[in-house]
């Protein structure tokens, strides 16, 4: 019954989602008297609901019934939408290849997106259109208008839609049948392992490897505490923004606990760099084997190039370096075991006893790591 109303109105539906240029003021886009009347369903939600909706008041899109914001849509109740689409609005910032841009084109829409990632191995001229990628126009204005055209030029063409439309369709069923997927992959593990042994590559030295995934697994990590952070800090914001002056007091929360922050890493720093375990690591890398290591992994001037990373930083942001590098890790690994502990524990007794022996003994424990 909904898409029989939808037919009867006559009128044209785009879903649509992507960059923040694609909708955009009236004063950037030539659509002002569109080719042909129309309906752009936008499915989606995420950080450029806010900015879309400031667009679409500024042109009273909403207001004309040109557009209608569905907000975050069931994967179940998409195939319906686009069941009752024309054409499938893509206009992306990045892609690998979409995963939206199979469903459409195997609902025999004609799709108009972006020519980022793998879009033109799945999107050929004779299923649908791909503009040049944003970072290569570098003019949102630009890319705006280039959007405008190319969807007044498909709306006021029903027959090269529709063409577009099942030429998509047909190419789904031809080249991505699941079953030719799998022999396609098959064929291709089968010519890697021909080419491992026909002509061998150099392989990853396994401490590079080592290294290499490490270094993503840290990525990862400090990711997911961004995205916490980000929910927590909108979360806050939400709540004091309501408030009679909740913005200011907010603002002052913010900075006084930016200044805690600050105080905190500077306090660490120092105790971290003044440790007789940091000190020892600092040794080992001015020793003759370290500086050879260091020299073919990372240049002649690996020194200097390290010094300089590091000088302009303010303490919280060093504390943060050394805390995301291997020589950390290591200290903290050292100091939970019996043996550091045991040491440890020694030292404060003839310490406490009244003996000679006067060394330092810093705090780097895995709690405050």
């Amino acid at each position: 019954a909904y898409q029989q109303s939808l037919q009867r109105s006559r009128q044209r539906r785009t879903p649509a989602m992507g960059s923040p240029n694609a909708v955009a003021a009236p004063e950037r886009t030539p659509m002002l008297r569109p080719p042909a009347p129309f309906i752009a369903l936008v499915a989606g939600d995420g950080e450029l609901q806010g900015p879309m909706r400031d667009a679409l008041a500024a042109a009273q899109l909403e207001e004309s019934g040109h557009v209608i914001v569905l907000g975050a849509v069931r994967t179940e109740s998409m195939p319906a939408y686009m069941a009752a689409s024309d054409i499938f609005f893509m206009p992306s910032r990045w892609e690998g290849i979409a995963l939206s841009i199979y469903e459409a084109m195997a609902s025999g829409l004609a799709v108009l997106g972006a020519d980022v990632g793998g879009q033109r191995e799945l999107v050929t001229p004779n299923t649908g259109v791909l503009m040049p990628a944003p970072d290569s126009i570098n003019d949102p204005g630009l890319e705006a208008r280039g959007y405008a055209y190319a969807l007044g030029a498909l709306l006021a063409d029903p027959a090269r839609r529709a063409a577009l439309g099942a030429a998509a369709r047909e190419r789904i069923e031809r080249d991505f049948e699941l079953g030719n997927m799998r022999e396609r992959m098959l064929e291709l593990f089968a010519l890697a392992d021909e080419l491992r042994i026909r002509e061998p590559r150099t392989a990853v030295p396994p401490r590079l490897a080592l290294e290499m995934a490490s270094t993503a697994i840290e990525l990862l990590r400090v990711e997911d505490v961004a995205d916490q952070l980000w929910a927590q800090r909108q979360a806050g914001e939400f709540r004091t923004g309501d408030e009679p002056g909740g913005r200011e007091a907010s603002e002052r929360q913010r900075a006084k606990a930016e200044l805690s922050r600050r105080e905190d890493a500077a306090r660490e720093l120092a105790d971290l760099e003044s440790s007789r375990a940091w000190q020892l690591v600092q040794g080992l890398k001015r020793s003759p084997p370290y500086e050879v290591l260091a020299r073919w992994r990372w240049g002649a001037d690996w020194r200097q190039a390290e010094l300089n990373a590091v000088a302009s930083l303010p303490e919280h942001e060093r504390l943060q370096r050394i805390r995301a590098g291997r020589a950390y890790r290591v200290i903290v690994t050292a100091k939970s075991t019996l043996a550091y502990r045991a040491c440890a524990g020694l030292v404060s007794r003839r310490a406490g006893s009244g003996s000679s022996h006067s060394g330092h003994v810093a705090e780097v424990s895995p709690e405050r790591s």
